[in-house]
């Protein structure tokens, strides 16, 4: 079968090639190649499919010099394909015929460099101490950050490197992965060539076949990477991330001033009513007789409470200083800290952008009828946020062109455009930031998403349409009948819940049948700090970011609230006294019963611990001041939980 199949496409190859002589029009060389793309892809041969695309590419830039190149490529395969080899004469890492060093748009470099740079750093921190088969995880997720942030740029050469070393750290058996972790250091060097200096890595990497994979430079940042007329100052975000936990440190001191200084006013209190109770004792001891208590035992009373008196004044003063010092820290940890994570904003407009550039190449190379549109009130993001949402945020623009939007004949006998249509939004809140993917097409066959959820033992409390829906994010849960490039492995939606899960965002979706899907994530817009409001119901105390609190209802209201206990599957006694009114932008659900409302503060977010990933509603951490951990609610799944038909 493998023979006929390359019989098949030397012949489709031979027919074709003869329309890329080097007066052809750029249109249709690219239509040649799209076609031919489609049918390496078909027969297995991704490595070919690749470099037509980047070929093709290249054609789209008005690089006429690429069909020469393209016409040397293709012939080439043919006559390997019918001698009986692969296509290609090198395989990974030595770059095909055909593949060769990228133009960057000027504009977006400094972003694009920035990015990867800080990719590099991840990977270079890949805790190999842990257990092997989570270390090799991770260095998976981050090369796989690099290629999509690659492919979005049109780094073709850095994008397709990637992809061969992603497929070196897939299923490797358990014998190999002290070898393949090992390996991670050559080819993270290998990654910093290609990245820093494409020329230098074609002709390195092409070189020598057997070599490995040729090291970093070692220069952090090599001179031929900057510009002399750009003035900027490239500072990665992992360094920005170290100050700010140094700068922790400061928030803690105040911590400790503002306690001292609490502890200062109450010595003073204390001292001034030890001080009243020997004057009441001295005025009910009335003047020295000779049958009373001696006049030295009297005076030395006395003094005992004038000495104090001076303590009770030297407390207030140190409270005073206390105080003084723990706000003017906290005004400087308030500004050191805005500043700090100003090096590490970028926009959100930037990352919708970079998404929809590559979810558009992706249209294009496939030939598909969509357009993608983006609404975004612009506001800034943190840099490492936006790098973490970006493969998420591209999964979920492919799954919407590969599962949601019907082929046009289909949407025209649906009365609808033959243009598909993927909308990206974002919308600023305080310091949380709401970004959607929707689409306009087939929505969710929600019958064969019941039966599939039903056969993996899934869905029992799936009780609403909306519940049901949400059952995608399930690891391996997938309604496509087969893989392709675009999507159908299953793994989707899971790794966009477990990202948002480690930024302590959240995720949520909803679908009406015919009309499309959408998609909401509520992540933080800046990793710092985030406010949030303790809640107290029965034995359980958790936080609720205060961006999803509209108010708080006292007791006798009938309001139909359910207890927080009771949304956690813990004991609660009666009618809850308070019922905390959560947000419209959760859609219609009850009030949220709780025991007491305790005080709102700023914190620092950190990811859920894995072990407590799917106990509960629950989308991060944060450290209490006394230095127990406490469990912050993913709100719209406690949302989900307290909707009038649950």
């Amino acid at each position: 079968m493998t023979r006929d199949l390359d019989a098949l496409l030397a012949d489709e190859i031979q027919r074709r090639v003869s329309l890329l002589h080097d007066d052809a029009a750029l249109t249709d060389a690219r239509q040649v190649l799209h076609a031919l793309r489609g049918s390496a892809g078909i027969a297995g041969y991704v490595e070919l499919s690749l470099v037509l695309a980047h070929l093709g590419a290249r054609l789209r830039a008005e690089q006429t010099e690429a069909i020469p190149v393209a016409r040397e490529v293709l012939e080439t395969a043919a006559t390997r394909l019918r001698a009986g080899s692969p296509p290609l004469a090198f395989s990974w890492p030595r770059p095909p015929l055909g593949l060769s060093a990228h133009r960057l748009d000027a504009a977006k470099e400094p972003e694009y460099r920035a990015a990867i740079r800080d990719h590099l750093a991840a990977l270079g921190k890949v805790n190999t101490d842990q257990d092997d088969r989570a270390a090799l995880r991770e260095a998976y997720r981050v090369v796989h950050s690099i290629k999509g942030a690659a492919a979005a740029a049109g780094d073709d050469l850095l994008a397709w490197y990637c992809h061969g070393l992603e497929a070196s750290l897939k299923d490797v058996p358990d014998a190999r992965l002290t070898e393949a972790l090992s390996a991670l250091g050559r080819h993270r060097g290998a990654l910093a060539l290609v990245f820093e200096d494409p020329g230098q890595a074609l002709s390195t990497l092409r070189a020598e076949p057997s070599a490995p994979p040729p090291r970093r430079p070692s220069s952090a940042a090599p001179l031929s990477s900057m510009s002399a007329d750009d003035p900027s100052l490239h500072i990665a975000s992992h360094a920005v991330d170290r100050w700010l936990e140094r700068l922790e440190q400061l928030y803690g001191l105040e911590e400790t001033l503002g306690t001292l200084s609490e502890s200062a006013r109450e010595s003073a209190e204390v001292l001034r009513k030890e001080r009243a109770s020997l004057h009441e004792a001295l005025r009910q001891i009335g003047p020295p007789r000779p049958w009373g208590a001696p006049a030295s035992a009297i005076d030395r009373i006395g003094h005992v409470a004038r000495t104090l008196a001076g303590l009770a004044d030297d407390a207030e003063r140190a409270r005073g200083v206390l105080r003084y010092n723990s706000n003017a820290i906290g005004r400087r940890y308030g500004e050191l800290r805005e500043e700090l994570s100003h090096l590490r904003r970028t926009s959100v407009s930037e990352l919708l952008t970079r998404v929809a550039r590559a979810t558009e190449r992706l249209i294009a190379r496939e030939a598909l009828l969509v357009r993608v549109d983006i609404n975004v009130t612009d506001a800034p993001l943190d840099r490492g946020i936006a790098e973490r949402l970006f493969d998420p945020l591209l999964q979920l623009t492919r799954n919407a062109v590969a599962h949601g939007i019907e082929p046009p004949a289909e949407r025209a006998s649906r009365g609808k455009p033959p243009v598909g249509r993927v909308l990206l939004a974002a919308e600023p809140n305080a310091n949380w930031m709401r970004i959607t993917v929707q689409d306009d097409g087939r929505g969710v066959d929600l019958l064969a998403l019941r039966r599939v959820a039903q056969q993996r033992g899934l869905g029992h409390d799936a009780t609403s349409d909306e519940d049901l829906v949400n059952l995608l994010a399930e690891p391996g849960l997938s309604l496509a009948t087969r893989e392709s490039d675009l999507a159908g492995r299953g793994i989707g939606l899971d790794v966009v819940r477990g990202t948002l899960q480690s930024l302590g965002g959240s995720l949520h979706l909803s679908s009406t049948p015919g009309s499309g899907l959408v998609v909401s994530m509520e992540v933080p817009s800046d990793r710092a700090m985030i406010d949030i409001l303790w809640l107290s119901s029965g034995s359980v105390e958790a936080a609720l970011p205060l961006r999803f609190v509209e108010g708080v209802s006292g007791t006798g209201q009938k309001d139909g609230r359910r207890s927080l206990a009771g949304c956690l599957g813990a004991a609660s006694d009666g009618q809850p006294p308070l019922g905390v009114r959560l947000s419209q932008v959760l859609g219609d659900a009850r009030p949220l019963g709780v025991d007491a409302v305790g005080q709102a503060e700023s914190t620092r977010l950190f990811a859920l611990p894995r072990a407590l990933a799917r106990v509960g509603p629950y989308s991060g951490s944060v450290l209490r001041r006394d230095g127990r951990l406490g469990l912050v609610l993913d709100a719209h799944a406690l949302a989900a939980r307290l909707r009038p038909e649950n």
